[in-house]
């Protein structure tokens, strides 16, 4: 059952890192592509 539990364990942390990194990024482009301050306060209130 090792490689089992090895495989669980990758699954777990690709779907983790996927989970923190996704939001992270999305983040980076919003404060790279919306520059203008005034641009960036209405893109984060929505």
């Amino acid at each position: 059952m090792p490689i089992f539990k090895g495989l669980v364990s990758a699954l777990l942390l690709t779907l983790n890192t996927l989970f923190w990194g996704v939001p992270l990024i999305l983040l980076t482009l919003l404060k790279v592509i919306a520059p203008g301050q005034r641009l960036r306060q209405l893109v984060l209130r929505g």
